[in-house]
């Protein structure tokens, strides 16, 4: 019998046919779980609802959201990638009667015990009433693989105001995927591809969210993990692992276990570290000579202590032992927390006259899919910049989370950058593209295809990073229009 995509597809994404009442009395944590993140009328923050409360009918008056990333770990540039998944997901399926039911009697309950209970509950009958379960918003989004620098804009949603603030937390959620996608990009562009393990499955919150990671890496041209899950689930990286401080520590000695290792398969990356490392440095160089010629290949793995020093070390003495095949005397280096370590790990072997490109290889996890990759760490913003057509926007003085008011779009050109108004005349190469309009989804990629689609968009717009950013006459007028708008109050308090 043929599997059918489609709905098994639908079926992971619709909201199922249960009311609240039946829901209340599930005693499963993980069913409850499921079927709440299904209800995407209910899939936002409290504050959306309470604003809405307030605004009345002027919650429907058209209002655009920009969404920017303020800030980089490297300082210099972003690569943006899940925006697509983040789009769709927010936007594909189809809100429905149930779901509105479902909310309705939900924030019901929430009233009568204290809770927040705000709910717009005729806003919500006309997106399935009037539109057919779709939300009448217009999404413009740079393509994933898309670098940007900090602070220009990535996308922006138009519509309904309140229709749109609700996509704030969904589409915000794309700051982990660029946040993993940017790093291992600069660690790619630092050491090279091919030297890098993934190994951070035991780091991440959540398997999905190391997935998601997975498939960012391989964006970046990372394609190895230890992760076989992900590697099932995105089939353009390969699985690889070694062994570990327990295979060792379950044997009566550390050569014992080496030898045990060596006969069991053909390649293998043996720990140094169990009991000291200079002593396993030399154990397993004396059984590479011993194994030499025979088929085996033997490498080694750092692990803790002082890693420099050890490869150094290491290094030296393959050397002086006349091992000095890339293919054969590569080392790996693991338990690196930070990109400026690898670079200063690959100068030290630098120092005694060592290609680290040719003989080092790292096994890094937390750098990869924890360290730095919050919201936070890329103080991403969902901001409103335009109501009614009038200009809007945060100024915030002095903090550094200006928004940049007005419809936003990033313009490339032949020796600058440019952020413009959307309806400047257009000079250049326009970043920001219509992916939704009103219903209509302008993307008919599948995964894989998107994912190809990326790698090509970054190979072409990693050049553009290095040129001079300036923002546009219209947008700098926007600026000051709106600064003095808001300005103006500081000095008359009451209005």
């Amino acid at each position: 019998m043929p599997f059918d995509l489609a709905a098994y597809r639908d079926s992971l994404r619709s909201f199922p046919d249960i009311t609240y009442a039946v829901f209340r009395e599930i005693p499963d944590d993980d069913v409850r779980l499921d079927i709440a993140r299904r209800n995407k009328v209910i899939s936002t923050d409290t504050y959306n609802r309470t604003m809405n409360r307030i605004k009345g009918r002027r919650g429907r008056l058209p209002e655009a959201y920009t969404l920017t990333f303020r800030r980089s770990s490297n300082g210099r540039f972003l690569v943006v990638y899940g925006l697509r998944r983040a789009i769709h997901e927010a936007l594909r399926p189809r809100f429905t009667r149930g779901e509105v039911d479902f909310a309705r009697d939900f924030y019901s309950e929430q009233a009568t015990k204290g809770g927040n209970g705000f709910f717009d509950e005729a806003m919500w009958r006309e997106v399935v009433d009037l539109h057919e379960g779709r939300l009448p918003l217009k999404v413009r989004a740079v393509a994933d693989g898309t670098v940007l620098l900090p602070g220009e804009p990535a996308v922006s949603v138009e519509g309904p105001g309140e229709l749109a603030a609700h996509l704030e937390p969904l589409l915000l959620r794309a700051f982990y995927e660029t946040a993993v996608t940017t790093d291992a990009v600069q660690l790619v562009h630092t050491v090279g591809a091919n030297r890098v393990v993934e190994a951070g499955k035991r780091a991440a919150i959540s398997e999905e969210d190391h997935v998601r990671a997975v498939r960012s890496l391989a964006l970046a041209g990372i394609r190895v993990t230890s992760n076989d899950t992900a590697a099932l689930a995105v089939p353009e990286v390969l699985t690889g692992g070694t062994t570990a401080h327990r295979f060792f520590a379950s044997y009566d000695t550390e050569l014992e276990a080496m030898e045990e290792a060596i006969a069991a398969c053909d390649r293998i990356t043996l720990l140094v570290d169990l009991i000291d490392p200079v002593a396993g440095i030399e154990k397993i160089i004396a059984l590479k000579k011993k194994y030499r010629g025979t088929g085996k290949v033997i490498f080694m793995r750092l692990d803790s202590g002082d890693l420099a020093e050890q490869a150094r070390y290491a290094l030296r003495r393959l050397r002086e032992e006349g091992m000095d095949d890339p293919s054969l005397d590569r080392i790996s280096i693991a338990d690196v927390s930070k990109l400026d370590d690898l670079e200063r790990l690959d100068a030290a072997v630098r120092e005694i006259g060592v290609d680290p490109g040719l003989f080092v290889g790292y096994v890094t996890g937390q750098l990869l899919v924890m360290e730095g990759k919050t919201r936070n760490a890329l103080s991403a913003a969902y901001k409103l910049t335009e109501v009614d057509g009038r200009l809007t926007g945060k100024v915030a003085v002095g903090s550094g989370k200006a928004a940049i008011p007005g419809r936003l779009n990033v313009e490339l050109r032949a020796d600058e950058r440019v952020i413009v108004l959307d309806d400047e005349p257009v000079a250049g190469r326009r970043l920001l593209a219509t992916v939704y309009d009103r219903g209509e989804f302008l993307d008919d990629l599948d995964d894989r295809r998107a994912l190809a689609e990326a790698g090509r968009v970054l190979a072409e717009t990693f050049p553009s990073r290095l040129l001079p950013p300036r923002r546009s006459v219209a947008v700098e007028a926007a600026i000051r229009q709106v600064e003095e708008r808001f300005l103006a109050q500081v000095a008359a308090p009451g209005s």
